[in-house]
């Protein structure tokens, strides 16, 4: 029964028909969304990283090992009803991968390089505006720790960024382990106690993530052993001008030295130490990866090296496809001919279009839509054509043209070729 006009569902201005911090996506901008992630397997897979498929939510355990809530956001939790435990919609894949390394894939000889594209789902943390709901592409590292891997990752991420064509790109290596070991050392004694340490440690983490040099000072008045928190509150350096820096005097980071060596020059030209980035503090072990593109002040993408939960060596890093967009990834989207058949066409000559990878719609209506009186308007989307059939003729024309080719319904596929030559004078004339 057909609903009546006031029981039907009527959208008002004060109705959310998503939740907060979700989005439907068009045909455009989906279309566009695909191309970015194919453009990124593509690169991914280059490198010998095999896609892997995790599921949308867990038990909140396996997902709240290795996240912190600056990672992961704060977890959407439920109860599954099935089992009556906790479980989260995913915030990161990380922990899930860790768990496939550990579990369907521990026989699989290391280094295993593994790959993913999923949505996220993050409530934000404390103050932060972020939406909920996110696109991601990445890759993970699972074997020795080994700086030629960390290597391999930021090159990666570069070639990665590179293909999309969105400049400059900007990489920031940070190195969040340094401050929080120069942090546990300096409070281990603190003598006024541990939740004072503890909100000691927290107002230097977050006076050196905002480079407050004043707020800094302050803290250091108060624990001299910070001292070493002013210089490494400055201005990230260049990879290249690294050792001879102020905030390289002092640290002692062999592997860290070793993988600006190895970098390659283009990736080095564009890379940036920054020993105030305490994004993953207590989670990564080694230095943590941003990448910034274009304008965006936000990272397109971070990651880093790390111990699982199941305590094997990794590192990896994830891609942010709506960032990424915003930022101006240039990608191809194809532009396949869009053939518009009326209901006189039959289903065998639609299939035989459809086999050969054209993009074929019906209108049910008996009436005719090549000729100018038909009863379709034209469709506004370019590379748009009109179909019918009478008899054994088929009668193809362009929707913004007049001319009209005709064809036999046992040479189906030469309107394949007729569409193709028509593309190809409409490219010559616009050269």
């Amino acid at each position: 029964m057909k609903p009546s006009a006031t029981n039907a569902m009527q959208p008002r201005p004060q109705d959310r028909f998503s939740p907060e911090g979700t989005r439907d996506f068009g045909p455009a901008e989906q279309a566009r969304r695909l191309a970015v992630c194919g453009e990124l397997h593509q690169r991914i897979a280059s490198y010998g990283y095999e896609a892997v498929g995790t599921p949308l939510f867990e038990y909140e355990w396996i997902l709240g090992a290795g996240v912190s809530p600056e990672v992961g956001g704060s977890p959407v939790r439920f109860v599954e009803p099935d089992s009556g435990r906790i479980a989260v919609l995913r915030p990161d894949v990380t922990p899930q991968l860790a768990r496939l390394a550990a579990t369907q894939l521990s026989a699989s000889p290391r280094p295993l390089r593994l790959a993913y594209e999923g949505t996220l789902f993050r409530r934000p943390h404390e103050r932060a505006r972020h939406a909920r709901q996110t696109l991601q592409v990445g890759f993970e590292y699972f074997g020795p720790r080994q700086v030629g891997a960390w290597v391999e990752v930021l090159t990666l991420v570069h070639d990665a960024l590179a293909r999309l064509s969105v400049t400059p790109i900007r990489l920031e290596v940070g190195l969040p382990s340094l401050c929080d070991a120069l942090l546990t050392r300096s409070l281990k004694s603190f003598q006024d106690g541990e939740p004072a340490a503890q909100r000691l440690r927290q107002a230097c983490v977050d006076a050196l993530t905002r480079r407050d040099s004043a707020r800094l000072e302050e803290l250091i008045a108060i624990r001299p052993e910070l001292t070493k928190l002013a210089e490494w509150g400055a201005a990230p350096v260049r990879a290249g001008s690294w050792r001879a820096s102020p905030q390289a005097k002092g640290v002692d980071a062999p592997e860290l030295d070793a993988f600006l060596d190895q970098l390659p020059a283009a990736v080095c030209d564009v890379t940036l130490i920054d020993l105030a980035q305490t994004f993953g503090l207590g989670i990564y072990n080694g230095p943590t990866f941003h990448a910034y593109a274009g304008s965006s002040a936000l990272p397109v993408g971070r990651g880093g090296v790390y111990e699982s939960a199941f305590d094997e060596p990794a590192v990896g890093f994830a891609f942010n496809v709506e960032a990424l967009l915003s930022a101006g990834a240039q990608v191809q989207v194809e532009a396949r001919p869009h053939i518009i058949a009326s209901a006189s066409v039959e289903q065998d000559v639609l299939r035989q279009l459809r086999d050969a990878g054209l993009r074929v719609t019906q209108h049910f209506d008996e009436a005719g839509i090549t000729s100018p009186g038909g009863s379709h308007a034209a469709p506004s989307a370019e590379d748009a054509w009109l179909l019918d059939q009478s008899g054994t003729s088929l009668r193809l024309r362009a929707s913004e043209s007049a001319e009209v080719f005709v064809v036999s319904t046992d040479d189906v596929l030469t309107l394949q070729a007729v569409i193709a030559q028509s593309r190809d004078a409409k490219e010559t004339a616009c050269r």
